[in-house]
């Protein structure tokens, strides 16, 4: 079944909003890199993945297949546990590759002989064809979204029509929390239906981040229901069509 250009155009949205989720997050104030951050570890949102061993497959009869626990990125989402728990998992830091312990957050250390070398053989694994582990989650995003093909569009935007892409960049790239002006939004809107009419083929967005996305906004919808809005100012404000607003509020009873 062929894709509508709303529905493409929703489907951009979060591939924009994605981009980058592929690079570990550095350490961070209210969102932006912090100047006064001091050196060293950083806790990750992630922990290796113990099922396959942080290789991102598994073995199976007839050979091997992506983990189904990382989906091949060879990490995994920490569970948020008290350290008084039996399963509880240290942060780690995925750039360097190491467990981490909230005091070295604060207070970093030198690195030891053996933590200097192990960074040296990372480097020369790099050297040799091997990749970091943010280098082989951009490989399983971009098998399961068209992120090659949105950057291939990105980059025709930027020639064909300079401020509509600096109005994407602006709002998706930057990392900057803002009320876009009404001309704003209206700029951006127009570059993304751009983007989905440029780009060609069928616009794929990984199956985890729909999920996310339909329940983020499910949410919100109620929220802004319950603040006394209309579906009409909901939808505008949450740039989705009102009839699906209208059938989310009827589904709920709102």
């Amino acid at each position: 079944m062929p894709q509508t250009i709303e529905e493409r155009v929703q489907l951009v949205r979060v591939l924009l909003t994605s981009f980058f989720d592929y690079l570990p997050a550095p350490v961070t104030s209210s969102g932006l890199v912090a100047r006064a951050s001091v050196s060293g570890p950083a806790p990750g949102k992630r922990v290796p993945c113990g099922y396959c061993r942080r290789s991102g497959r598994v073995r199976i009869k007839n050979g091997s297949r992506f983990c189904p626990v990382c989906s091949g990125a060879g990490w995994r989402a920490r569970r948020r546990l008290p350290q008084s728990h039996p399963e509880y998992e240290p942060p780690w830091d995925e750039y360097v590759g190491e467990p981490i312990e909230e005091e070295q957050v604060q207070h970093p250390k030198a690195m030891t002989r053996y933590q200097l070398d192990r960074a040296l053989e990372r480097l020369e694994e790099y050297e040799r064809g091997e990749r970091f582990g943010w280098e082989r989650e951009r490989q399983v995003y971009e098998r399961r979204g068209s992120y090659g093909e949105l950057g291939h569009a990105l980059g025709l935007l930027s020639l064909d029509w300079p401020p509509g892409y600096r109005q994407v960049h602006r709002q998706y790239f930057r990392g900057l929390a803002f009320e876009p002006s009404q001309t704003s939004q209206l700029l951006c809107d127009v570059a993304e239906e751009w983007l989905a009419r440029e780009m060609r083929g069928r616009i794929r967005v990984p199956v985890w981040l729909l999920e996310q996305t339909t329940e983020a906004r499910q949410a919100t919808v109620f929220e802004l229901a319950a603040q006394g809005l209309s579906a009409g100012q909901i939808a505008r404000r949450l740039r989705v069509p009102k009839l699906r607003v209208q059938k989310l509020l009827r589904s709920a009873k709102i």
